[in-house]
C-alpha cells in the first residue's frame, strides 16, 4: 500500500518517527562536523607549532652562522692567516721549480677527464660548459697551486682537505697551509660547514678547505666571476666590519652545478677591510633542521607530513621528504630538490608575499594537504616555511570519531522512536478510529444531514467532532440555499441558451458577407498590383527610350562636328593641290631653262669637237671631253623631255583631284545640312521622350498610391473578418457554455436532491 493511501494515524506515527530520526541524524551530523572542525583546527595548530619551531630554528641557525662568521673574521688567527697566505701565494711561481708547460698540460687533462664530464651543465640557471683552458687560473702561481693541491692531490674529490702539505720543499705558501689548515679544518667540521674561503681584496681565493675548482681563482676576472661566491665577495668587501653579505641558493659550477649558498664578511684591520671571509652554507644541516633528522612521525608529521623551505625564486631550499617519489627527471638525476623543484602552490605564494595562515589546499605534488605557512627572514631575503600533512591522514581520526558517534546514536534514536510510537497510538490512533467509524456511518446513511457525531472528550479529537457537527449544520443550510438558487438558475440558463443561438446565427451570416467582400477586394488588389507592374515596365521602357534618344542626339551632334572637320580638311586639301599646280608650273619653267642650256651645251660641244679635230693629235683628248659633254647634253634633253611628260601627267591628275575634291565638298555640305536637320528632329524626339517618361512616372506614382490604398482597405477588411470570426467563435462558445451551464444546473439540482435537509 502506498503511503498516501494509509490512514491518518499511521501517517502521524510515521511522520513523527521520521522527524525524530531526522532530528537524531542532524544532531549527529552537527556533532560530527563540530568534532571534525575541532580536529582540523587541532591538526592545523599542531602544524603551526611545527612550522614556527622550524622557522625559529632555521632563522636562529642562519643568524648564528652570521655571528659566528663575523667573530671568526675578527679573530687574530684569521687576519694572520690572510696575511701569510697572501704573501706566500704570489711567490709560488718563483719558489716552486716546476715546468709551466707541464703544469698547464696536467691541469688541462685533469679538467677534461675528472671535472667537466661530471658537471651538470643542463641545470636551469646553471653555467655553460667552456673549454678546459678557460678554467685555468690566469697567474702562474695560481696554476701551480691548483697543480699541487688539486691535480696532484693523492686524495679524490671530496677528500682533498686531507692533504696538509704537497711533496715540495721550502715554499712559503706550503708552510702557511700546513700551519693554518688544521685549525680552519677543525673549525669547519665543528660547526658543520661545507667550505670556508679566505679571499684577498684583489679577488684571489687564497684558501679553501675543500679544494674545489674555485681554489686560487680570481673572483673579479676569473672563470667563476659570475657565481654566488663572487657576488658574495663583491658585496662583503664593501661592508663595515661585522656586516654580513648573503647569496641565496643557486647552481654553483665548482660544486658540479649543484645548489650552493654563501655568507661573507670583511676581514678588517684597524677598521679597514683587508680581505673577505666566506663560508658555504651546508645543505645537510638545513635538511636536518627541516626534516627533524628523518624523525617525521615523532615530530608529529605522521607518514605523509613534512616541513620545507621555499626561496624567493619559488624553488625549494631543502630536500623533499618524497624526493624518491617525484617524477621530475632533473630531481631524480641530481638527487636533490634544492634550487631545482619549483613550488607553485597557494601556500608558497602567500608566505612569500608576507602572509601567515593555515588552509586545506593542494601541495606541490597536487595532493590535498592540511597546510600551515609563514614567511621567514633569512638575512636580507624572505623565504617561506611550510608545514603540511596529507588531508587523508590528517583527517583519518575524524572518520573513526564519526563512525563511533553514529554507532552510539542509532540505539538511542531507536529507543526514542519506540516510546514515541506507543504514546501516539494511545493518544491519537484510538480516538481517531472511533471518529472515523462514526463518520463512515454518517456517510453511508444516504446523505442524511440531520445526523450528528456524539462528542465524548474535550481534547483535539473531541473538538474535531464538535466542529464536524457544526460543519454538517452549515452544510445543511447551504444545501437549502443552493436548491432554491438552482431553480432560478435553470430558468435563466434556458433564456441565455436561446439568445446565444440567435447571436451565433446572425454572426455566421455577417462573417459570410465580410468574406465575400474580402475575396472581391483581394481580386481588385491583385489586378491593381498587375497594373502597377505593367506601368512600371512602361516607365522603365520610357526611361530607356529617353536615354537612347539622348545617346542618338549626342551621336548626331558629334557627327555634325566631324562633318564640319572633314569639310575644312577637304578644303585644305584642295588649296594644297592648287598650290602644288603652281609649283609644277615653276618646275615646268625650270625644265625649259635646263633644256635650253642643254641645247646650247650640245652646240658648244659640237664646235669643240670640230676644233679638236682640226688640232690633230694635240686635240684628241679635248675631242673626247667634248664628245662626252655632247652626250651629256643629249641625255639632259632626254631627261627634261621625260620630266615634261611627267609634269603634264601631274597637272592632269591635280586637275582631276581638284574636280573630285570639289564634288566631295558639295556632298559633305549636303551631309552637314542633313545632320543639322536630323539634330533638330532628334531634339524634338528627345523633348517628347522626356515628357513621356515624366508622364509614366506620374502614372506609376498614382498607381502605387492606389495599390497602397487597396492594401490598407484589404488589411482592414481582413481584420474585420478576423474580428467577426472571433465573434462567431465567441458566440458558438457562449452557446456551448450556456448548454453546459444548463447541464450543470441539472446536475446540481440532482445532487441537492440526494440530501435530506
Amino acid at each position: 500500500m502506498r503511503f498516501k493511501e494509509r490512514g491518518i494515524q499511521v501517517k502521524i506515527i510515521l511522520g513523527s518517527l521520521a522527524s525524530i530520526l531526522l532530528l537524531g541524524v542532524c544532531v549527529s551530523l552537527i556533532a560530527v562536523k563540530t568534532t571534525r572542525s575541532a580536529l582540523v583546527r587541532n591538526r592545523l595548530d599542531q602544524l603551526t607549532s611545527i612550522r614556527e619551531g622550524t622557522r625559529e630554528h632555521i632563522e636562529n641557525y642562519m643568524d648564528l652562522m652570521g655571528r659566528l662568521l663575523a667573530s671568526l673574521a675578527a679573530d687574530e688567527t684569521v687576519r694572520t692567516a690572510l696575511a701569510v697566505f697572501e704573501e706566500g701565494f704570489y711567490r709560488i711561481a718563483d719558489e716552486v721549480p716546476v715546468s709551466m708547460a707541464l703544469v698547464e698540460q696536467t691541469l688541462t687533462d685533469f679538467y677534461g677527464a675528472h671535472y667537466l664530464n661530471h658537471v651538470n651543465y643542463d641545470v636551469p640557471r646553471g653555467a655553460d660548459r667552456r673549454p678546459a683552458e678557460a678554467y685555468l687560473p690566469k697567474t702562474g702561481s695560481g696554476r701551480i697551486a691548483q697543480y699541487l693541491y688539486i691535480a696532484k692531490n693523492p686524495h679524490p674529490a671530496g677528500e682533498r682537505d686531507a692533504l696538509l702539505h704537497p711533496p715540495v720543499d721550502d715554499f712559503a705558501y706550503g708552510a702557511a697551509h700546513a700551519r693554518f689548515h688544521p685549525t680552519l679544518k677543525t673549525f669547519l667540521h665543528n660547526f658543520d660547514l661545507y667550505d670556508i674561503f679566505i679571499i684577498d681584496l684583489k679577488g684571489t681565493v687564497l684558501y679553501t678547505d675543500f679544494k674545489e675548482q674555485d681554489f686560487v681563482t680570481n673572483l673579479l676576472d676569473g672563470p667563476y666571476r659570475d657565481t654566488g661566491l663572487a657576488r658574495t665577495f663583491r658585496a662583503a668587501r664593501k661592508l663595515a666590519p661585522g656586516g654580513i653579505a648573503f647569496d641565496d641558493f643557486r647552481p654553483y659550477e665548482p660544486s658540479y652545478n649543484l645548489p650552493a649558498s654563501f655568507i661573507g664578511t670583511p676581514i678588517a684591520e684597524e677598521g679597514a677591510a683587508v680581505g673577505v671571509l666566506i663560508v658555504q652554507i651546508p645543505i645537510d644541516r638545513i635538511n636536518r633542521i627541516m626534516t627533524f633528522g628523518g624523525n617525521y612521525e615523532s615530530a608529529g608529521l605522521g607518514k605523509s607530513g613534512e616541513s620545507y623551505l621555499v626561496g624567493p625564486d619559488g624553488m625549494m631550499r631543502n630536500d623533499s621528504r618524497f624526493i624518491d617519489d617525484l617524477r621530475d627527471p632533473l630531481v631524480r638525476r641530481l638527487g636533490t630538490t634544492i634550487g631545482v623543484l619549483a613550488v607553485e602552490t597557494p601556500a608558497a605564494r602567500r608566505a612569500l608575499a608576507g602572509q601567515s595562515g593555515t588552509d586545506i589546499m593542494p601541495d606541490y605534488r597536487a595532493i590535498p594537504v592540511l597546510s600551515s605557512y609563514a614567511p621567514a627572514r633569512i638575512f636580507d631575503q624572505r623565504w617561506a616555511v611550510i608545514a603540511e600533512i596529507d588531508r587523508a591522514e590528517g583527517l583519518a581520526p575524524s572518520a573513526a570519531i564519526t563512525r563511533d558517534l553514529l554507532f552510539a546514536a542509532l540505539p538511542i534514536i531507536g529507543l526514542i522512536m519506540g516510546a514515541v510510537s506507543l504514546f501516539l497510538v494511545h493518544q491519537f490512533s484510538r480516538p481517531l478510529s472511533r471518529l472515523i467509524d462514526r463518520t463512515r456511518e454518517l456517510s453511508e446513511h444516504g446523505g442524511d444531514l440531520t445526523q450528528e457525531i456524539p462528542v465524548r472528550s474535550g481534547d483535539e479529537v473531541g473538538r474535531l467532532a464538535g466542529y464536524f457537527n457544526a460543519f454538517i449544520a452549515t452544510l445543511r443550510a447551504q444545501m437549502i440555499r443552493i436548491k432554491n438558487a438552482t431553480d432560478v438558475l435553470n430558468e435563466a440558463v434556458q433564456d441565455l441558451s436561446a439568445t446565444s443561438r440567435e447571436v451565433e446565427t446572425t454572426a455566421n451570416a455577417q462573417a459570410a458577407s465580410v468574406k465575400e467582400v474580402v475575396s472581391t477586394m483581394e481580386d481588385s488588389d491583385r489586378l491593381s498590383k498587375h497594373v502597377e507592374t505593367r506601368i512600371q515596365e512602361v516607365t522603365r521602357t520610357a526611361d530607356e527610350t529617353r536615354e537612347a534618344v539622348e545617346t542618338g542626339f549626342s551621336v548626331i551632334r558629334d557627327n555634325k562636328e566631324k562633318m564640319e572637320d572633314i569639310r575644312e580638311a577637304n578644303q585644305r586639301v584642295i588649296d594644297g593641290i592648287k598650290g602644288l599646280g603652281d609649283h609644277v608650273k615653276n618646275i615646268w619653267e625650270i625644265v625649259g631653262v635646263v633644256n635650253a642650256v642643254a641645247e646650247q651645251t650640245k652646240i658648244i660641244a659640237f664646235n669643240a669637237e670640230l676644233e679638236a679635230s682640226a688640232a690633230g693629235e694635240a686635240g684628241k683628248s679635248f675631242e673626247i671631253v667634248a664628245t662626252e659633254i655632247r652626250r651629256l647634253a643629249d641625255n639632259t634633253r632626254s631627261a627634261t623631255s621625260e620630266i615634261k611628260g611627267r609634269i603634264v601627267e601631274i597637272q592632269k591628275a591635280a586637275d582631276d583631284l581638284i574636280l573630285t575634291s570639289e564634288e566631295g565638298t558639295e556632298r559633305i555640305a549636303q551631309g552637314w545640312r542633313r545632320s543639322t536637320h536630323l539634330e533638330e528632329v532628334f531634339g524634338g524626339i528627345q523633348s517628347s521622350s522626356e515628357t513621356s517618361a515624366e508622364s509614366a512616372r506620374t502614372i506609376t506614382e498614382s498607381i502605387y498610391q492606389q495599390v497602397q490604398a487597396f492594401e490598407q482597405i484589404l488589411l482592414t477588411l481582413k481584420q474585420i473578418s478576423e474580428g467577426i470570426d472571433h465573434f462567431v467563435s465567441s458566440a458558438a462558445a457562449s452557446t456551448r457554455s450556456s448548454e453546459r451551464l444548463r447541464e450543470m444546473a441539472g446536475e446540481l439540482d440532482a445532487i441537492v436532491a440526494e440530501y435530506t435537509v
